[in-house]
């Protein structure tokens, strides 16, 4: 009864974002998702804390914004009361991480040691966030008015780890503006956009809450009527 209650109920937010007669014409075609009805153990989610290759140029609260925003992705509605997923605490992720960083290959040293995590710790996912780029400097143009200029760079890649399929997908973005200074162009701007990219090519949620095709065509349907 738990498990067509969690189905159902899991079905019903999907349809909240769903214009009202498209999911009146829709509900009674979609089934419900396999993984809740078939789910015993709530699905093990590691998130590394981000890993800065900036050497130093990246500062702590910048990091903390990219992982709130990743917590986010992962954050599941009313799951302190279906268990649907378990976020594994971030000390014992770190310690598996970098114990994981010392056996890894210098060519592959990142999905080796998310694997690793999901050994030790033991996860169903995990996902780590690595910036790489994280630069910024000020000059005057060389133009007559000598206007207040501005370059930044950024790049990141995200690391995902799926137990299930046993295979590590990687994703990379990167950013770069040289313009008169606005808040639009400042490097944890577009450090933040490049980590949007990334996101959204990863799709994690989908390995949280995997839906049939029809499902899928569904909401990516009712996603463009939204627009």
């Amino acid at each position: 009864m738990r498990r067509i209650f969690s189905a159902v109920l899991f079905l019903w937010i999907m349809l909240l974002s769903i214009p009202f007669g498209e999911a009146a014409e829709q509900s009674t075609a979609a089934p419900a998702p396999a993984p809740l009805e078939n789910r015993e153990k709530p699905l093990r989610i590691a998130l590394v804390p981000v890993v800065d290759r900036t050497g130093g140029w990246i500062s702590r609260g910048e990091m903390d914004e990219i992982l709130e925003r990743m917590e986010q992705e992962i954050h599941v509605p009313l799951n302190e009361t279906m268990h649907w997923v378990e976020h594994l605490p971030y000390t014992d992720v770190e310690y598996a991480f970098k114990d994981g960083l010392k056996s890894g290959r210098k060519k592959s040293i990142y999905a080796d040691a998310i694997r690793s995590v999901s050994e030790t710790v033991p996860a169903d996912l995990v996902i780590c966030a690595v910036v790489e780029t994280h630069y910024q400097r000020e000059f005057l143009s060389m133009n007559w008015d000598s206007s207040f200029m501005v370059e930044s760079i950024a790049s990141l890649s995200l690391y995902v780890y799926d137990k299930k399929s046993d295979k590590v997908k990687d994703y990379h973005a990167s950013r770069w503006e040289r313009d008169e200074y606005s808040l639009s162009i400042d490097v944890q701007a577009l450090t933040m956009d490049a980590l949007e990219e990334v996101l959204r090519d990863a799709d994690i949620r989908s390995y949280i809450f995997p839906i049939s095709k029809e499902q899928k065509k569904i909401l990516e349907k009712a996603a463009e009527r939204n627009e």
